[in-house]
């Protein structure tokens, strides 16, 4: 026999005792099979502050005509005979769920916010620009306002 001494080869540590889970682990959430929403679209900022500009564009256009397009269909107005209440023109306007300054608002309140003010004050422009006639504003379905014009 010989003095050598044989060490045995290392054994891999024991593997841990298996222990069943009292609760299944959470599903991982659902991908959306969209890459985009219209809804996520519109709630970012830059979306948002640019519907709120063609917005303005829209009212603008309606409560501070160009002179010359004001004249045409007033024009236009006179030679049906000044009927009553006639309709010079009319903007439709849906706000967004959230304004740029974090706000929800309903339809009038969201023309308010875009005039940054209320109405009368165009309203007064307009009729001392044009003497003898009375403008006036009104709502429509739900995202409608409009211009109108009645002999004074």
């Amino acid at each position: 026999m010989s003095d050598e001494i044989i060490t045995p080869p290392e054994l891999p540590p024991p593997e841990p005792e298996f222990v069943p889970a009292t609760e299944a682990p959470a599903p991982p959430p659902e991908a959306s099979p969209y890459i985009v929403t219209i809804d996520e679209l519109m709630s970012t900022q830059g979306a948002i502050i640019r519907k709120e500009i063609d917005d303005l564009v829209a009212l603008s256009n309606l409560f501070e005509p160009v002179p010359a397009t004001l004249k045409t269909s007033l024009i236009t107005w006179a030679s049906l005979g000044f009927l009553a209440n006639w309709v010079v023109g009319t903007a439709q306007i849906n706000p967004p769920p959230t304004c740029s300054d974090g706000e929800a608002r309903a339809f009038y309140q969201y023309v308010l916010y875009l005039l940054a003010g209320p109405i009368e004050p165009f309203l007064t422009n307009l009729n001392s620009q044009v003497p003898g006639v009375t403008f006036n504003f009104f709502l429509r379905d739900v995202n409608t306002i409009g211009l109108n014009v009645s002999r004074a």
